[in-house]
């Protein structure tokens, strides 16, 4: 999973269902008088059904693309220090007409920071890793900060990812629709 964060990856996967009409196409098939009287219908919704396989991948593209816009705005309005989370929020192909939303930023240190936002933390004990100290600017004592190591009281959790996913399922069909009609427009 090329550095995604398991615990908050999403697989958006789309399937196209053409049982029905290839059904019908056996009918026919199997009748005499039907193959030879609705040939032109039975071309016809051949064709239609490879379109439709073939808008598979676009269409689960499309929905992670849209998660990914998602995910990116809910962490720009909410949890913007650096950007990096921000981001971070890729899109990763796994295989046709199924992709992989998740998002890839780590602290300096490999600590997968998204992950304690989307499930929160308890309290623990923060030292330095790279430097001697840590540093940072407090805004309300207007100056830099420094410790050797001291407890934080943990981030309480901000389940992101599960609110992106409820806001894109109620725009799947917005999505999808424009390019459904492509196929069957005519």
């Amino acid at each position: 999973m090329s550095g995604f964060i398991p615990e908050i990856t999403t697989t958006v996967s789309v399937e196209a269902h053409t049982e029905e009409l290839e059904k019908s196409i056996g009918i026919m098939l199997d009748n005499e008088i039907m193959s030879q009287c609705f040939d032109d219908v039975i071309d016809y919704l051949t064709e239609k059904i490879e379109e439709t396989d073939n808008l598979v991948d676009p269409a689960a593209l499309a929905v992670s693309e849209a998660l990914s816009a998602y995910q990116s705005a809910i962490i720009k309005t909410k949890h913007y220090v650096t950007g990096m989370m921000e981001n971070s929020v890729d899109v990763m192909q796994d295989a046709e007409g199924v992709y992989l939303v998740g998002n890839t930023a780590t602290s300096v240190d490999g600590f997968p920071y998204p992950l304690a936002i989307e499930e929160g933390t308890v309290a623990h004990w923060v030292a330095p890793v790279t430097f001697k100290a840590l540093h940072w600017y407090d805004t309300k004592e207007e100056k830099d900060m420094f410790s050797k190591g001291h407890y934080v009281s943990g981030i309480k959790a901000d389940p992101y990812v599960d609110y992106s996913i409820q806001n894109l399922a109620d725009a799947v069909d917005e999505i999808i629709d424009p390019i459904i009609k492509n196929v069957w427009s005519d």
